[in-house]
């Protein structure tokens, strides 16, 4: 199993830290969450969804402009990321409340990835994942591996969330659900999952919602099966600007559900603000 099918959407829920308040009884309790919109069947054959929802998502691909992307080594991304409300207390994995960050992340089929933090008190602070080991270093000190569940989650699913156009692509399993209605915008939604078309313990699914207007993924919403059985998340990607052909959001927001309000701090787990991209940078 690869690791960008392992991480779903587990730590952009903040689920790191809550499961160490609650334990196992959200951990591993509870009726298993299913994403699978009734219209998607378990074993007969529907040829004509599988290949408009493919069709769906190359077209998004192209519209992020992924192909650049994925030509280019990798990413360097200037960020804050924000962690509002009672969740946000309990789940923030950084040291800061608005934890300004540099981040580097590696492509081609890697999660490699460095972020910088900056700040009164962990300035130059660097968390670090290569080839699945996490690392820390403090500022003066030599760079040490280390085992850290927090830095092994975050930073993979950090990368996942950022370049969610061009990886949702590699879903094994893939079929168009319908039209929804989301706010002011009826979006067309994708079912995409692996290992089978019902829901699993072991892999996570996704409702990518895509806007007919632009092409653009503009929400998705996804199970956390690395951390719970029954919890769920959704992105919702706000404020897009094209950066060297590469289609950038503003913002990505984390929120429990689709419908949820991404401007209101209310429904926020956390929210990360991309300040700047430079594509090419390692």
């Amino acid at each position: 199993m690869q690791l960008w099918q392992r991480i779903g959407g587990v730590v952009a829920v903040g689920l790191v830290g809550l499961v160490g308040v609650v334990g196992g009884l959200v951990a591993w309790g509870g009726p298993l969450n299913d994403l699978r919109p009734d219209v998607i069947t378990v074993d007969a054959p529907q040829p004509d969804r599988e290949a408009k929802g493919r069709e769906l998502l190359q077209a998004a691909y192209e519209a992020h402009g992924a192909k650049r992307w994925m030509d280019q080594p990798g990413q360097r991304l200037q960020l804050r990321d924000d962690w509002p409300g009672t969740m946000g207390v309990i789940s923030r994995p950084w040291p800061l409340d608005g934890q300004r960050l540099t981040v580097h992340q590696r492509r081609h089929n890697s999660f490699d990835s460095e972020v910088v933090m900056h700040g009164e008190g962990v300035e130059g602070t660097v968390w670090a994942i290569q080839d699945g080991q996490p690392y820390k270093q403090l500022p003066g000190q030599p760079r040490a591996a280390v085992d850290d569940d927090a830095i092994a989650f975050l930073l993979p699913t950090m990368h996942y969330f950022v370049e969610l156009p061009q990886r949702i692509t590699e879903a094994e399993l893939v079929r168009y659900v319908g039209t929804e209605t989301v706010g002011d915008t009826t979006y067309e939604v994708v079912y995409a999952t692996w290992g089978s078309w019902a829901a699993n313990d072991t892999y996570d699914q996704y409702l990518v919602y895509i806007d007919p207007q632009t092409g653009r993924i503009d929400k998705a919403a996804y199970t956390v099966r690395d951390i719970t059985r029954f919890l769920g998340g959704a992105a919702h990607y706000d404020g897009f600007d094209e950066v060297g052909g590469v289609l950038m959001p503003g913002t990505i927001t984390i929120t429990f559900d689709v419908n949820d309000d991404p401007t209101d701090d209310a429904n926020v787990i956390h929210r990360m603000t991309i300040e700047s991209l430079e594509i090419a940078a390692l």
